[in-house]
């Protein structure tokens, strides 16, 4: 299994505070926030036959081959399709 570990930082700016309501009870409105998060992918991959491959995540499945012409069988989309996919999506 491999997990990929990606952080990711929300404006960089430093917060921005309002103070609104009147002296006794003072609330505060943040107007520019600093959010730091990880997102962790994780995934498995195994080799088939000749150029047929599987891959796991989040309980979904995909195959991926190669073209005859590349000693593959042709029997799923090559892995720089799913990649040009995953650009449109």
């Amino acid at each position: 299994m491999a997990a990929v570990s990606f952080p990711c930082l929300g404006s960089l700016a430093k917060p921005k505070v309002k103070c609104f309501g009147n002296a006794l009870t003072p609330r505060f409105l943040a107007e520019d926030v600093t959010v730091k998060r990880d997102i962790v992918i994780e995934a498995d991959a195994e080799a088939l036959a000749r150029q047929k491959k599987r891959g796991a995540a989040r309980g979904f499945t995909v195959l991926c081959d190669e073209a005859l012409r590349t000693g593959g069988d042709d029997t799923a989309p090559p892995p720089l399709a799913y990649f040009a996919l995953s650009l449109g999506f």
